[in-house]
């Protein structure tokens, strides 16, 4: 379901990173998919539609290539992320920014 909202953009026709990050997401254990959309979104789960009732979409947006870590922007449900040079950067920097990203809590 996360996959299928993925929209890429600003991606090289050859670049593997969209290819790449689906593989991720597809393989992603259910603890990590939920620690995804928490760094995406702020919220642990995928709304299925929009409040215009519009399929929700997640923009993909390549950056130069860098070893950055991937940056989300949680009121956009955008994803920008460097153009990694190999699978292995892109998943240990993957890993690492949702597993330490914190989340909006309510007190």
């Amino acid at each position: 379901q996360v996959v299928s909202c993925l929209r890429f953009t600003d991606f090289h026709k050859r670049s593997q990173m969209p290819v790449w990050i689906r593989e991720i997401l597809l393989s992603a254990s259910e603890d990590h998919l939920r620690k995804f959309l928490v760094f995406l979104t702020g919220s642990p789960s995928l709304s299925s539609s929009t409040s215009s009732g519009a399929k929700m979409e997640i923009s993909v947006r390549c950056q130069p290539r860098s070893e950055a870590l991937p940056i989300a922007h949680t009121c956009f449900f955008q994803l920008d992320i460097p153009d990694y040079k190999d699978k292995e950067t892109l998943q240990a920097k993957f890993v690492y920014a949702i597993t330490h990203a914190q989340s909006f809590e309510v007190v």
